[in-house]
């Protein structure tokens, strides 16, 4: 019964993730200025890790692909751009000025990560390695959007949705190991699918368009 709950939760998660990763990346397509590390497409690509990976997970329960270190590998590669995608934006963030390290420090995690899952020997060693960057960059997503949420900027994107959203994903990340040893890793399924609605909702933002959509009214002075 815990099997046919959690492959079930885990593929309310993947289409959950697909959804909203193919609006996020339709978004980034249809803005007038495309950049390869605005936000939408950022997250997008993530949801689409998230989700193959969830797909990796139910495939895995009922049967479908082996469980074998091989094949936890190809998951691993793929978790992988869970967090490479947001090394790079948090550097752009957080560290303007070094432009000319971004790609390179960027290629560097990428290659380490890649390297871990395609010649780690164990899954314990893949699975920490990748579970401590995933915490890393979303403790890192954190701190930055509560700066912005404080300070005001970056108002086209609700801060404060994407901190509520992160610490979810902290949640299910850290839960993981507990609900999986008690057989209920459906639990971590249904913060992820929580977790990626609000970063959805957060980069929509329509509370901001009606703000820019709504004219300003000017004070009117009565005059004698």
């Amino acid at each position: 019964m815990q099997t046919e709950i959690a492959f079930i939760s885990s593929g309310l998660s993947t289409i959950v993730s697909t959804i909203l990763a193919t609006y996020l990346i339709q978004k980034w397509y249809h803005q007038k200025a495309r950049l390869p590390f605005d936000l939408p497409l950022m997250f997008g690509v993530v949801f689409v890790a998230s989700a193959l990976s969830q797909l990796f997970k139910s495939a895995t329960l009922i049967g479908f692909i082996p469980d074998t270190l091989e094949m936890f590998r190809l998951r691993t590669f793929v978790i992988a751009w869970v967090y490479i995608p947001w090394s790079l934006v948090l550097m752009r963030i957080l560290w303007p000025s070094g432009e000319k390290w971004h790609i390179r420090l960027w290629g560097m995690l990428t290659a380490v990560s890649v390297g871990v899952s395609l010649f780690a020997p164990t899954q314990a060693i893949m699975q920490t390695y990748h579970t401590v960057w995933i915490l890393i960059i979303i403790i890192g997503v954190i701190v930055t959007f509560s700066v912005t949420w404080k300070t005001g900027r970056l108002k086209e994107v609700r801060s404060e949705l994407v901190v509520i959203a992160s610490i979810l994903a902290v949640i299910s990340q850290v839960g993981q190991i507990i609900w999986a040893a008690a057989g209920l890793t459906w639990i971590g399924d249904v913060f992820t699918v929580f977790s990626v609605t609000l970063y959805t909702i957060a980069l929509i933002n329509p509370w901001y368009k009606r703000e820019v959509a709504s004219p300003i009214l000017e004070p009117v002075y009565m005059t004698g």
